[in-house]
């Protein structure tokens, strides 16, 4: 495929994100294989088992920064969600496969919690060293999607929840 990391989905979503990302883990060889994962054990846990039979796997963590959703969606306070991003992506590296994490609606997070990055990337990092690499890209991600709007949300972008050959 000429990729480095595919991201085959988020495994706690639904049963068939899940076998679809097994199977993409089963099936592609070469590039490092991803699952989505929240912060929490659980999620993290359900990603390593949809991945973990890839050559390469990958457990790509994220939590929402932005004060809205801390408030209204996970019920946490900023110094709370330093802490649990920091305990997961800890967690997360104890299956011995490298960990992504990434800062969810943080374009609505405000700048003056950034401005303390340091201290954010010290948090949540734990001791990792930041190399002066970007990974850039192109385009939009790949998604794969129904074209139905099965979720009733007036988006019409639902993923499938098949995988394999529908006939």
């Amino acid at each position: 495929l000429k990729v480095d990391v595919i991201e085959a989905g988020f495994p706690i979503a639904s049963q068939g994100d899940f076998e679809a990302g097994r199977a993409v883990a089963r099936e592609i060889r070469g590039p490092q294989i991803a699952g989505l994962a929240r912060v929490f054990v659980k999620d993290i846990d359900v990603c390593w088992e949809a991945v973990k039979e890839a050559t390469n796997p990958r457990i790509h963590t994220f939590v929402s920064t932005s004060d809205i959703h801390l408030k209204h969606k996970l019920h946490l306070t900023r110094e709370q969600m330093l802490k649990q991003s920091a305990d997961m992506v800890r967690y997360a590296k104890t299956f011995g496969v490298k960990v992504e994490f990434s800062a969810e609606d943080s374009t609505r997070t405000e700048i003056p919690f950034f401005k303390q990055q340091p201290r954010f990337v010290r948090s949540v990092l734990a001791g990792w060293q930041l190399a002066g690499i970007a990974r850039i890209r192109t385009g939009l991600p790949f998604m794969i999607t129904s074209g139905r709007d099965n979720s009733l949300s007036g988006i019409n972008r639902d993923r499938p929840n098949l995988v394999g050959d529908p006939n």
